[in-house]
């Protein structure tokens, strides 16, 4: 009796920090596609660092761009004004809700 009341509270415990990483996983996920969004926004629009919101986030994701410019073929254009590392960052933005999606639950139907 006492050792299912210790196992009830370690998997209370397990769950409340499982769910405490899923929600500052789901944020920083959120802060990170916003400025990919934004970026996308930007290079729609053909909008310039001239501005100060194209300045502001083509220098929050310039490390992440000037890395992968390095790659032969990803600044070729594929699709209106959006090269290869634009679409790439668009499907990372897409991609992760859909693996949260398909590894999410399994903890649950193990019981």
């Amino acid at each position: 009796m006492l050792d299912q009341a210790v196992q009830r509270r370690r998997r209370a415990i397990g769950e409340t920090r499982s769910y405490a990483l899923t929600i500052m996983a789901l944020n920083v996920y959120a802060a990170i596609a916003s400025v990919i969004v934004l970026r996308t926004v930007l290079v729609a629009f053909d909008a310039t660092e001239s501005i100060w919101m194209g300045r502001f986030v083509f220098g929050l994701t310039s490390r992440v761009t000037d890395l992968l410019e390095m790659l032969p073929g990803a600044t070729r254009e594929l699709w209106g004004p959006f090269n290869v590392i634009d679409l790439s960052l668009i499907g990372l933005v897409l991609l992760f809700p859909l693996g949260m999606v398909a590894s999410g639950g399994n903890l649950r139907r193990r019981r």
